[in-house]
């Protein structure tokens, strides 16, 4: 059951994604900046009501014991994210065909390493949205933190694997068409997913190593600080020892002035 609700989640998250890219086709025509925002709606839509996308959470999958459990769930959310996103692509083929076409069309006009680079720092961007959108909040904060890292994607052109899928979708004909460009599609969505797969877990990575650095410097100045005040306290116990033996000392010798 467990499984079925990710897979819906995820079926969800491919659909909010979709309907962000579909905005941005048609508002690109007059504005790229507009276009962008709107783009950054499904994003906003995912966190709001925390739906999953493949990207998210990756770093669970490299903790110790948890790879197998993690792998099959990113697995899963995958294929919701593509079937959500590919499904509604297809539902928009009669008004969005000839735009999605256009530019799915320039997509095979990238070079591969443009595209591998792209698509990392996707990834990057879509950390950066959706964690700091949960670290800071759902107020305004957060909220401008996922719309301004999400919106970058589409000005800066780069690639994100599921609103790669939605484009498929939205500019599918016929399948004689398709079938001259199958194996560049297929390896364009493959390729893609994992540039995003990577820049994800570089970004999180290096944020984990950061947080861990701090945590021990912190540990580490709340050891010395315990250590220097237990420090002081003893010593301030072997005056108090050194005062009190004196004094004794003192009164001994008084007692024995009066007896002579």
């Amino acid at each position: 059951m467990k499984t079925f609700q990710t897979f819906i989640s995820a079926f969800l998250g491919g659909i909010a994604i979709a309907l962000g890219c579909a905005a941005s086709l048609v508002l690109n025509t007059e504005s790229v900046l507009v276009g962008a925002v709107f783009f950054s709606a499904g994003f906003l839509a995912i966190g709001v009501f925390e739906l999953s996308i493949f990207t998210d959470n990756l770093g669970a999958i490299f903790k110790k014991g948890n790879a197998a459990k993690h792998a099959n769930k990113l697995l899963i959310i995958y294929l919701g994210n593509i079937f959500g996103s590919l499904l509604t692509g297809i539902a928009l083929i009669p008004k969005l065909q000839p735009i999605a076409k256009a530019f799915l069309m320039a997509k095979f006009e990238e070079s591969f390493e443009s595209i591998c680079l792209s698509s990392i720092l996707c990834g990057i961007l879509i950390y950066i949205a959706m964690h700091g959108f949960r670290k800071a909040g759902s107020g305004f904060t957060g909220c401008a933190v996922l719309v301004v890292a999400s919106a970058i994607i589409p000005l800066c052109g780069f690639d994100y694997a599921i609103a790669n899928v939605f484009y498929v979708g939205a500019a599918f004909n016929n399948i004689q068409l398709y079938g001259t460009k199958i194996g560049e599609i297929l390896l364009l969505v493959i390729f893609v997913a994992l540039g995003n797969l990577i820049g994800t877990l570089i970004f999180s990575a290096l944020n984990q190593f950061k947080n861990e650095d701090l945590t021990s410097s912190k540990r580490s100045h709340r050891h010395k600080h315990r250590h220097s005040h237990r420090h002081h306290h003893h010593e301030d116990d072997s005056q108090n020892d050194e005062q009190s033996s004196s004094e004794e000392e003192n009164i001994a010798e008084n007692i024995s002035d009066e007896q002579f």
